[in-house]
């Protein structure tokens, strides 16, 4: 059960940074190839790693305190 729950946690996080990447970039599908600017690229790029690091460690929380909690028990046993 527990295993389902992180499942569907990673699905929800990763939907929900592919919706804010796709709330980013949305400027960019609009616009021709030809007609990008490097500045333009970049001022998406930037943002989109700040929020893939951030989504990144919101879908790790539950590994490190799952693992907190089995280190506090395994004191206890």
């Amino acid at each position: 059960m527990i295993k389902v729950m992180l499942i569907l946690w990673y699905l929800f996080v990763g939907g929900l940074w592919l919706l804010l990447l796709a709330m980013i970039f949305s400027d960019a599908f609009e616009t021709p190839f030809k007609k990008i600017q490097k500045q333009t690229v970049i001022e998406g790029i930037i943002p989109a790693l700040f929020i893939t690091i951030i989504f990144w460690m919101i879908a790790l929380i539950a590994n490190f305190i799952g693992a907190v909690i089995q280190w506090i028990v395994s004191l206890f046993h």
